[in-house]
């Protein structure tokens, strides 16, 4: 799935993916095209006070990541991220996220 997205410099866009955890995924990103233009991370995952999970989160059940993408100079550049097993690197990700960034 490829979005765009146009954000100033300073600002922060968050997108929220799905986790499979549990199922030995995990999603990793990269970028191309003005790689300076932004700062990509995943967020710190809240404290466990912080993060109870919803009333019928099923025990053991994976959580969601959020990540990152901050204008940091005027540009474009393009995010990807990937949820894959990290040993099965030669099979295509489950899920891909691609997102043209403008940076204003």
């Amino acid at each position: 799935m490829e979005t765009a997205v146009t954000i100033k410099t300073g600002a922060t866009y968050s997108l929220v993916l799905k986790g499979l955890g549990s199922a030995g995924y995990s999603w990793t990103f990269d970028v191309t095209g003005d790689k300076e233009a932004v700062a990509v991370s995943f967020a710190a995952p809240a404290s466990a006070s912080e993060s109870s999970p919803p009333p019928n989160h099923p025990i053991g059940g994976s959580v969601n990541h959020e990540l990152l993408i901050k204008g940091v100079a005027r540009g474009n550049a393009t995010v990807r991220a990937v949820l894959r097993r990290p040993w099965e690197k030669d099979k295509p990700p489950a899920e891909e996220r691609v997102l043209q960034v403008t940076v204003e």
